[in-house]
């Protein structure tokens, strides 16, 4: 031996999955600092447990702003094999386009949404990398019921909430309940 490396080249195959129209970011799972691997022995101790009491979908600060998402904000996640809800947490150090969900929470059980594919020679599963989708859930509602309702206070030309808010739950329209 001369004492140098020696380098052998890889090939590199694709994922068996690509982002798509319908799945258009990546899924990736891993560790939490807090509740390493699965999370068996960690989930039980109570300090760890206090810190990270709840599984969340990282994402890039820029990827929040694009699809209009608040942190904290529950989400649903979806791959072809399923979806889970799940609370964003916005972190820097995840690149656009990428969901990272630690795979420790059976609640929010990440690996169950990855693709179970192997690699052709390591015949590893595909864990790492997956499409995906994220939509909003209550937020996109409440938005959706707050514009509604100034819609209808601009087109009932009303001055007392009251009567207008009789007026949209005679109309079917969402109102706001004890008013």
């Amino acid at each position: 031996s001369n004492g140098k490396g020696k380098f052998v080249p890889a090939i590199v195959t694709s994922p068996d999955e690509m982002p798509d129209e319908k799945f258009p970011m990546i899924l990736t799972t891993g560790r939490q600092l807090e509740h390493w691997h699965t999370g068996a022995m960690t989930r039980k101790a109570s300090n760890l447990d206090a810190i990270e009491p709840e599984a969340t979908a990282s994402l890039s600060p820029k990827d929040i702003i694009i699809k209009n998402i608040q942190p904290g904000e529950l989400v649903k996640i979806s791959t072809k094999r399923g979806s889970i809800n799940i609370r964003v947490r916005e972190d820097s150090a995840i690149p656009e386009g990428v969901i990272f969900i630690p795979f420790c929470y059976n609640e929010a059980a990440a690996n169950l949404l990855t693709n179970p594919a192997l690699d052709p020679i390591g015949k590893i599963p595909e864990f790492k990398y997956c499409a995906a989708s994220i939509e909003t859930l209550w937020f996109d509602m409440f938005k959706k019921i707050i514009i509604l309702l100034l819609l209808s206070i601009s087109l009932a030309n009303c001055s007392d909430l009251k009567q207008l808010n009789e007026k949209a739950k005679g109309d079917g329209v969402p109102y706001i309940p004890g008013i």
